[in-house]
């Protein structure tokens, strides 16, 4: 047998094994995930049951789960799920239309970098109820200012990523790209746009959480319509186990948006390699 030929029987099995301890490893996460989450919702029923906590502070996690179906009986939650759901999506659809264009302009021209970064970075650390006043006496109070809260929260938290991304391109692909003739448009789109995909992905999840946070907390002062309102009306009358219950589905939401946005980054990232100059 020849040393190609073994090398390559090695490889072979070598890649078969990876590809089973890869396999077992998600395997292994996700039964620690059921296990972490049930032993978690255990105890926390038992806490709430034996130690004499008022259900005012603590309620059962029975009496959450029960208050999910009660809002649907109710005709409460679908309604303004969806509602809350929809200005999401759409301000994070006006933070990255916005956002990503403006992070690829200031990280390729120093010109825009100089002058428009440092305001992109003040916006991306001022904190969110300081500029919902602001938002309200510009819009109102209406559901543009909700739109206005999330698109904020979203563009600097994206908009700063993908910049850095684009200044850590590899300056040796876009010479190389140069030399064999590729004009500024294929340099930007088969080396820029690759080499930023992570970068886009991180973003998209910073951008993600802050726009979630965001829409909380332009409804909790925006209260016709959304799961804000929910939160305020049981507050108010301390229905405790509701708001739990409200908060668990925002959760849900948000946990669920992180990890299709992390499956979308792992296909996207399998072309990253700069192709077809």
């Amino acid at each position: 047998m020849s040393t190609t030929s073994l090398d390559t029987t090695a490889e072979g099995f070598i890649g078969r094994i990876g590809s089973r301890f890869k396999g077992r490893s998600g395997l292994n996460f996700a039964l620690i995930t059921v296990v972490n989450v049930a032993v978690f919702v255990i105890v926390w029923e038992l806490v709430a049951t034996y130690s004499g906590i008022p259900k005012l502070f603590l309620p059962k996690i029975s009496a959450i789960a029960s208050d999910i179906p009660q809002m649907n009986a109710e005709g409460i939650l679908l309604l303004n799920l969806w509602f809350s759901v929809k200005n999401f999506f759409i301000g994070l659809a006006v933070g990255v239309v916005i956002g990503l264009p403006l992070a690829y302009a200031i990280g390729s021209i120093k010109f825009l970098d100089r002058v428009l970064s440092p305001y992109l970075w003040a916006l991306y650390s001022i904190p969110r109820i300081i500029l919902l006043p602001l938002v309200l006496l510009w819009v109102g109070i209406n559901n543009n200012a909700r739109l206005a809260i999330v698109a904020i929260s979203v563009l600097p938290s994206l908009a700063v990523v993908v910049m850095d991304g684009v200044k850590t391109t590899d300056a040796t692909m876009l010479r190389a790209a140069r030399i064999f003739g590729a004009s500024r448009w294929q340099q930007f789109l088969h080396v820029i746009v690759p080499s930023t995909i992570p970068f886009i992905g991180t973003g998209l999840r910073m951008g993600m959480l802050r726009g979630l946070i965001g829409l909380y907390i332009g409804e909790l002062f925006i209260t016709q319509n959304g799961i804000g309102s929910i939160i305020a009306y049981a507050s108010v009358r301390f229905r405790t186990a509701r708001v739990f219950a409200v908060l668990l589905l925002f959760v849900l939401f948000a946990v669920s948006n992180l990890a299709v946005t992390r499956a979308i980054e792992t296909r996207l990232t399998r072309w990253r390699a700069p192709s077809g100059l």
